[in-house]
């Protein structure tokens, strides 16, 4: 097999910032020949990661080598990005030496979790070559590429942070230039010191609680809403299928079914239309909740406006999970032709199943339309298969203009919001034309979600100005760094003369943190952990980092912007210290704000 990359030298992972990109890095040594062409890669981000022009783009003016390397490492974060890891788009790659055809590149790569990151580099050093051979299928065991890609995506997702909202808020603040830690696993932090916030998934660190346990529970949030003037649909809390079914007529048919308590559209089934169905939506909701509704059925689409701090900031439309005719094919082939379709695969592999199939429901809605799996709907004609219009159940999101909103529909979502105390919330309103008022068509909240799934893709730049909004622009506060000798009395007098002379409010070594002329905290197990634990507190508006050079080295920076480097008393340095002043330039560098 052809070798146009291998992997040089051992891969090492600096916790911190590095080389001019945003997060921890992994850093190691390429080694590429003269051969390489920059096709093959962006063929494989065309293929695997649909990011063939998204991120960083080819360096203007760079040779067939450069483009290749520079397509790699494109390519390495976007498989870790599609398993659910946030890495940032920047990576880095300086030319160190050249023998012969023969060239080796120094490169850092966004790294979240260092294995997931060395297992995709090395995936896809192995697939650039096995490409080289001439596109030749399958791996050295007999599996084929999308098999192989397929183990790598398991692989990866067990470094993935749980959820899809994580992810693409991280992503969305690197997008804006914000600072991204971790607090805990599913915790993160955006931006630094007094200006930072927290966020667990859609969850912020001023959501109400009390709220939001309102909102987890559908009954408690339609007693809310009623007693604020808003519509929700009429329901009953029953404890039988035969409750149900007295409810079901009680209230007129068609009727919704679902737990109280359970979200993302779990055990809810709509448009039932007779008593056998009621029965079987009931035991379906039983297993998953003690506390079952049966809701008067709203006739319209659900319409998703995601409310942040007191404004609509996107509205989705979503529509049941299903085909569309082409006027050719029969209802079986669409389907088929559907489950081939890679967002949907992905989304089945995630959940462990087909998200869409000709079962009994499926059967059912086309014995409704006096169809069957073999009939053929004419071009354009949407064939519904599920009863439930969520995501995990097959169904699509469609986005709505804010303009196309009738500005009554858009603070009916508000004041939904409002009533519950929540600064981030999803409002499903049902109605059929979004466009009119519900207080002339018609309409209900029929759910409020205080932890609402904000996708990455088609609202990328709507999630990047809730970020910036969250933490207000950057959120970043000064930072300086001082590179000096690593001695406890050293650091002492140096913390003691930035803050007399009103540098900084905070001052970090591993030996401590140092606020107001005092030590606030036990030591540290290294100096990149005193700065970020100094830039994670809500007391500080701007901080000097102290670290030694071989530390900074070994660790990387505190932050991927610094206000001002200053090295310290170079004579008090140990010859390692000294010594390793020049390597850690080119790691600084990039990071100084100009």
């Amino acid at each position: 097999m052809v070798e146009l990359v291998r992997v040089g030298t051992r891969f090492t992972w600096l916790r911190g910032a590095a080389f001019g990109l945003q997060q921890g890095a992994l850093a190691g040594e390429l080694v590429l020949t003269d051969e390489g062409r920059a096709g093959i890669v962006e063929e494989m981000l065309a293929a695997f990661a649909d990011e063939a022009s998204t991120g960083g783009e080819r360096a203007a003016g760079a040779s067939g080598v450069e483009s290749l390397i520079d397509c790699i490492l494109r390519c390495i974060g976007a498989l870790q990005r599609r398993a659910g890891i946030p890495v940032s788009w920047r990576s880095h790659r300086t030319l160190i030496r050249t023998v012969a055809d023969v060239r080796v590149f120094r490169v850092a790569l966004p790294s979240d979790q260092p294995a997931a990151t060395e297992r995709a580099l090395r995936w896809v050093v192995a697939e650039v070559n096995r490409r080289a051979t001439g596109g030749q299928a399958g791996s050295k065991d007999g599996r084929s590429s999308q098999e192989s890609l397929e183990e790598l995506d398991r692989m990866l997702g067990a470094h993935a942070i749980p959820g899809i909202n994580p992810i693409n808020i991280a992503l969305a603040a690197y997008r804006a230039g914000i600072p991204v830690g971790r607090l805990l696993h599913d915790v993160l932090v955006l931006g630094q010191g007094r200006k930072a916030r927290w966020m667990r998934s859609t969850i912020t660190d001023r959501t109400s609680g009390i709220g939001l346990g309102i909102a987890r529970n559908k009954v408690h949030t339609a007693e809310v809403l009623r007693a604020a003037g808003l519509p929700v649909p009429q329901q009953v809390v029953v404890r039988s299928p035969e409750g149900a079914v007295e409810a079901a007529r009680a209230l007129g048919y068609p009727v919704v079914v679902k737990p109280a308590d359970q979200e993302q559209g779990a055990g809810v089934q709509a448009g039932l239309s007779d008593d056998a169905m009621v029965r079987i939506a009931y035991d379906a909701a039983s297993a998953l909740s003690r506390t079952i509704l049966v809701e008067r059925h709203v006739e319209g689409y659900t319409h998703r406006l995601t409310v942040f701090q007191g404004r609509v900031v996107r509205v989705m439309r979503r529509v049941a999970g299903g085909v569309v005719g082409d006027g050719v094919s029969a209802v079986a082939t669409l389907v088929e032709r559907r489950l081939e379709d890679e967002i949907h695969r992905r989304r089945a592999q995630r959940a462990g199943a087909p998200l869409l199939s000709l079962d009994a429901e499926a059967l059912d809605l086309l014995a409704r339309r006096g169809m069957g799996p073999a009939s053929v709907p004419a071009a354009g004609e949407y064939i519904r298969l599920r009863r439930r219009d969520n995501i995990n159940a097959g169904g699509e999101n469609r986005p709505c203009a804010l303009g196309d909103v009738h500005p009554a529909n858009l603070q009916l979502a508000v004041d939904a919001a409002m009533a519950l105390r929540l600064d981030l919330a999803g409002v499903d309103l049902i109605i059929e034309d979004v466009s009119r008022s519900w207080l002339e068509a018609g309409g209900a909240i029929c759910e409020v979600n205080g932890q609402p799934q904000m996708g990455g893709n088609s609202h990328a730049g709507v999630l990047d100005a809730v970020v910036r909004e969250l933490v207000g622009g950057d959120g970043r506060i000064p930072v300086h760094l001082v590179v000096c000798p690593d001695r406890e009395d050293w650091h002492a007098g140096l913390s003691a003369r930035l803050l007399q002379h009103g540098e900084v409010d905070g001052v970090s070594s591993r030996h401590g943190l140092v606020l107001r002329g005092a030590r606030v905290s036990m030591p540290f197990e290294d100096a990149l952990a005193a700065a970020q634990a100094l830039l994670c507190r809500a007391d500080v508006g701007s901080a000097a980092c102290l670290m030694s050079a071989p530390d900074i080295l070994r660790l990387g920076l505190p932050s991927d912007v610094l206000d001002s480097l200053r090295v310290a008393d170079e004579t008090a340095m140990s010859a390692a210290e000294r010594g390793a002043l020049a390597a850690i330039r080119p790691m600084i560098e990039p990071h100084l704000r100009r």
